[in-house]
């Protein structure tokens, strides 16, 4: 399968939405912990072709994703996800800065411009993302 735009857009606010768990459109480093550690339990064929809120890092993000904590091997840690789209800097994500992040990474990841993301562009990304953390 193949991944649209439109399909990406909503598995990245229900992803929003689940962590937001105090429902007060942020979500913060606990918040994102907790929806991490939850996502690693439920680990399926489809949520790997599904870029999980990764992309490929913003050089001036990626120093303080960096410091952010440790990583885990084949994910990045909650401060780390949460630094690269955390565009105001105040360590937590709106709803805003989550969806505009999440657009861009789907804009960065699909590398042939048709719109639908395959399982090789998700792969490439986060092959790229992992090396950039």
């Amino acid at each position: 399968g193949k991944i649209a735009r439109a399909e990406h857009a909503a598995y990245s606010k229900k992803m929003f939405t689940d962590a937001d768990t105090n429902r007060d459109g942020t979500v913060t480093l606990a918040e994102m912990t907790a929806a991490q550690t939850k996502m690693k339990g439920s680990m399926t064929t489809q949520t790997d072709l599904t870029p999980q809120a990764n992309s490929p890092m913003k050089a001036d993000r990626a120093d303080k994703a960096t410091k952010a904590g440790n990583h885990a091997r084949d994910q990045m840690s909650p401060a780390a996800m949460i630094a690269m789209h955390d565009t105001n800097n105040d360590s937590q994500l709106s709803a805003a800065e989550h969806a505009a992040g999440c657009a861009a990474m789907f804009t960065q990841l699909d590398t042939n411009n048709d719109g639908m993301l395959t399982k090789e562009e998700c792969q490439e990304g986060k092959s790229k993302m992992k090396s950039a953390y």
